[in-house]
């Protein structure tokens, strides 16, 4: 069964990493559009990180050339 963890803080994100081992997640896009044949995920255990302020200065930018 899927477990899907939401910390609070950045704190709670890195004891919930230290105490097991879920996969990362911030969105979630790329899983659910594979969800209906990637079996496998559907027994992780994920950890939310949408709801983490402190990380949302974290962006892809494109290299320049």
């Amino acid at each position: 069964m899927m477990q899907v963890l939401t910390p609070a803080s950045l704190e709670d994100a890195c004891a919930a990493m230290r105490t097991s081992t879920p996969s990362p997640i911030a969105g979630a896009t790329d899983l659910l559009v594979h969800w209906p044949t990637n079996l496998p995920a559907h027994n992780r255990t994920y950890l939310d990180l949408t709801r983490l302020h402190s990380l949302r200065f974290l962006r892809w930018t494109p290299t320049p050339h």
